[in-house]
């Protein structure tokens, strides 16, 4: 159990830095001239929140597993399945923003963080 608290914590950590680091990327892009127009105001959360919440948890959760149990490396398949599940939850979670508002938006971490750690744990499992 504090194996996956410290894994889900991690995960929560890392999603909400990718979230700023792809948001500011889209931002500076803009700045740049070099932005892709996604629909006025809401380039920089759906970059954030598409692309910046999966691969912060993915990297979070690699992270807080070689903290605990001092493993090296990562696991493809586990990687692969987290990412995959952690964009269908995010789609998940615009989907619920959009049918029950915004207050869904402080949810949208939690979701991607625990779906990318229970991916990550079960496709570690699977031998490649």
């Amino acid at each position: 159990m504090r194996r996956f608290i410290v894994e889900f914590l991690g995960s929560l950590l890392f999603a909400g830095i990718g979230f700023l680091a792809l948001a500011g990327v889209y931002n500076l892009m803009d700045l740049v001239g070099l932005g892709i127009d996604l629909g006025g105001d809401k380039g920089p959360a759906l970059s954030g929140i598409l692309i910046g919440l999966p691969l912060g948890g993915v990297v979070g959760t690699i992270f807080a597993r070689r903290i605990i149990s001092g493993e090296y490396g990562y696991s493809v398949p586990g990687v692969l399945l987290a990412v995959i599940l952690s964009i269908l939850g995010d789609y998940l979670g615009l989907a619920l923003m959009d049918k029950l508002g915004s207050r869904m938006a402080l949810l949208l971490p939690f979701l991607t963080a625990m779906v990318c750690v229970m991916g990550y744990s079960v496709g570690a499992k699977v031998k490649w």
